[in-house]
C-alpha cells in the first residue's frame, strides 16, 4: 500500500514536470539566438544548429527530396564554419562545440550510409569538411 503512493507521488511529479518543461526551440529560433548572441556560446549555438540541420536533411533524403537535401548539407557545413569563426581568438566552449561537431559529422556519416550511391558524394565532402573544422578547433584548444 505505501509502494502504491509512493509511485503516483513520483508519477504525478513526472507528468507535472513534463508539462511544464519548456518545448525546444525551433531551428528559425536557434538560428536567430544564435545570430544575437556573441562569443563561446554563439560557437556553440552555431554547432548546434549545424546538428539540427542534419536531422532536416535526414528527413528531406527520406521523403525524395534530393535538392533540399543537398542545401541542407550545405548548411550545415557553413555553420559548422560560422561556429569555428566565432571562436577565433577565444578559449571558451571549444571543447563543447568540437564534441557537438563531432557528433553532428558521425550522424551526417550515417546518414550518408542510408542513401543512394549517387547522393553519397556530396555528404561524404561534407563529412570531410567537417573533420577539417574539427581538428582546426582541436588545433587551437591545444595551441599555447
Amino acid at each position: 500500500m505505501k509502494t502504491s503512493g509512493i509511485t503516483r507521488l513520483a508519477l504525478s511529479l513526472v507528468l507535472t514536470a513534463t508539462l511544464f518543461a519548456a518545448p525546444p526551440p525551433t531551428l528559425d529560433a536557434l538560428k536567430a539566438k544564435a545570430e544575437q548572441t556573441r562569443g563561446g556560446d554563439q560557437g556553440r549555438l552555431y554547432a548546434e544548429v549545424a546538428r539540427e540541420l542534419v536531422e532536416v536533411a535526414d528527413h528531406q533524403y527520406i521523403d525524395g527530396d534530393v535538392e533540399k537535401a543537398e542545401n541542407s548539407v550545405k548548411d550545415i557545413v557553413s555553420y559548422a564554419g560560422k561556429a569555428r569563426e566565432s571562436l577565433r581568438g577565444s578559449k571558451r566552449k571549444i571543447k563543447e562545440t568540437e564534441i557537438l561537431l563531432r557528433k553532428t559529422q558521425r550522424r551526417l556519416d550515417d546518414v550518408r550510409r542510408t542513401l543512394a550511391a549517387s547522393d553519397q558524394p556530396k555528404v561524404q565532402d561534407a563529412v570531410a569538411k567537417l573533420e577539417v573544422i574539427r581538428r582546426e578547433l582541436l588545433d587551437q584548444m591545444f595551441s599555447k
